[in-house]
């Protein structure tokens, strides 16, 4: 476990999961779809506890101001400072990974309860999973 910086502000648009964790893969095809260079894009997954269950949100990095309005997503923005992190290198072949990683990243002191989870999905096969440190 490291720590990184987010060093500016980044505004995502995102497609919500309709349940927790049943439908991740489905949300992201569904995201990627609405894209046509989508693989050229920077990919997040999002989540958060609502009501004693998980949100989780599927999205891309905006690229310019207002672009999401083409796709009729909604938006939110993932904000600059620092995050703890855990490098997951090829994820896929252990589908617990990244549950076990935010699980061990939640139970961290000093990190900003009011914030969400974030995956940066740097390729296909590595992730970073990430939570905001306290201010």
């Amino acid at each position: 476990m490291e720590k990184v910086t987010l060093e500016h502000d980044i505004s995502v648009f995102y497609v919500k999961a309709h349940s927790f964790p049943d439908v991740i893969l489905e949300v992201h095809t569904r995201l990627h779809s609405l894209i046509p260079d989508s693989n050229t894009r920077q990919t997040y997954g999002i989540s958060h506890p609502e009501n004693g269950a998980i949100v989780y949100k599927a999205g891309f990095e905006e690229k310019f101001t207002g672009e999401v309005a083409a796709h009729n997503c909604e938006t939110m923005v993932l904000n600059k400072g620092e995050y703890y992190s855990i490098m997951l290198r090829d994820f896929m072949n252990s589908p617990n990974s990244v549950k076990n990683a935010l699980t061990t990243l939640l139970a961290l002191p000093g990190f900003n309860r009011q914030v969400y989870c974030v995956e940066r999905y740097l390729n296909e096969k590595d992730v970073e999973c990430m939570i905001r440190v306290a201010d």
